[in-house]
């Protein structure tokens, strides 16, 4: 499966650094994060559940629309990226 077949409509416009947190939401949803480093990521789904994704590899892009990701019990190392539509315009 291609990147872009993992997303519905093809993969995120662009990918925007995301800041870890167990208290605060991202300022919007993503639609996939961008794993930098081999090991965990702990997130709060759309739905609102929390779920722990292991063992990823770096390099990996994890469809699905998170909300958070939290600082405690993510492993993975570096700034994860999430994937997002929305123009940015300077």
């Amino acid at each position: 499966m291609s990147h872009g077949q993992a997303f519905a409509g093809g993969c995120p416009r662009g990918w925007y650094a995301i800041t870890k947190s167990d208290i605060a939401d991202l300022e919007f949803p993503v639609r996939g994060l961008l794993v930098p480093s081999n090991g965990t990521i702990k997130v709060k789904c759309l739905n609102g559940y929390d779920s722990t994704l292991p063992n990823l590899q770096a390099g990996s892009i994890i469809p699905g629309f998170f909300v958070r990701v939290y600082e405690t019990g993510t492993t993975v190392t570096g700034t994860i990226h999430g994937g997002d539509d929305r123009v940015i315009e300077d």
